[in-house]
């Protein structure tokens, strides 16, 4: 996609047709979103255990009760030690200090996902033209390395 994006001559094309293409992805997602069942976590926190127990069932390859009531109390635990907490927000989150660390958490998901597009494919697409470019070699053409 990015190599037709630079091959065309007209800039409308260039920036429309992976916005275009992010959107059927998108329409399909939201299609998709209404078959998924809601998370066990969801359901206990609204106070549906009956049916967290049974979405916990289907997730599992071979479930058995025991292990089934021991994940349901174990959510159960986190969402009464949550209720606790001071940091409810997005706001609060970062600036708040709690006993469950959650600005810490926060600041490392952010990390990670910074560093995430810092390297690995991200980078590759992001900055190989130009690195294969500084390397001798044409955006139009394969490019052969001689040694």
């Amino acid at each position: 996609m990015e190599y037709a994006c630079l091959q065309t001559q007209s800039l409308q094309f260039a920036w429309r047709l992976p916005q275009g293409f992010q959107i059927i992805l998108l329409l399909f997602i939201i299609a998709a979103a209404n078959f998924f069942p809601e998370s066990p976590r969801h359901l206990a926190k609204t106070g549906r255990l009956e049916e967290a127990r049974e979405i916990l069932l289907r997730c599992r390859l071979r479930p058995s009760e025991a292990a089934i009531e021991q994940e349901l109390a174990e959510i159960k635990d986190a969402i009464r030690i949550e209720a606790t907490s001071s940091a409810h927000g997005f706001l609060s989150m970062i600036w708040k200090k709690d006993a469950l660390h959650t600005r810490r958490r926060v600041a490392l998901a952010m990390g990670i996902q910074c560093m995430e597009k810092l390297c690995g494919p991200d980078a590759i697409a992001a900055y190989g033209p130009i690195i294969f470019g500084l390397s001798g070699c044409e955006s139009s053409l394969p490019c052969v390395m001689i040694w």
